[in-house]
């Protein structure tokens, strides 16, 4: 259904919504582990935030994007039989550039943050 629904968006379209869309594919894809489709999706949508004009609407859309691959390369790495500190460092890029962009950080991105530097043995 999301497949349908960014299909019925104009092409070059940056609507608030088709980005809304991606980053709930992109959500949809990693709740069933298929991370490289969940991070084109979420990067996808986080492109196309460069166009909207509103840039109150812009940083939001842009730090949700960003929290949501943090999560993804997080729980990527969950996966993964061995300790992977690459994903561990692209989780803690993409989260902290999400509390960078956000000025009221969710207890959430928190935690995340936290988890991502515990993995990596910094306390």
């Amino acid at each position: 259904m999301y497949h349908k629904c960014v299909g019925s968006f104009e092409e070059g379209n940056s609507n608030p919504n088709l980005i809304r869309v991606f980053l709930k594919l992109g959500r949809a894809y990693r709740s069933i582990g298929v991370w490289d489709d969940s991070i084109a999706s979420l990067e996808k949508g986080l492109s196309i935030t460069e166009s909207i004009e509103d840039e109150r609407i812009g940083n939001q859309l842009k730090g949700l994007a960003k929290q949501s691959l943090g999560i993804t390369y997080l729980e990527k790495c969950e996966s993964v039989p061995e300790r992977n500190d690459e994903l561990v460092r692209k989780a803690i890029f993409w989260s902290e550039a999400a509390f960078n962009l956000q000025h009221d950080a969710t207890v959430e991105l928190l935690l995340d943050l936290a988890q991502e530097h515990y993995y990596l043995g910094d306390t």
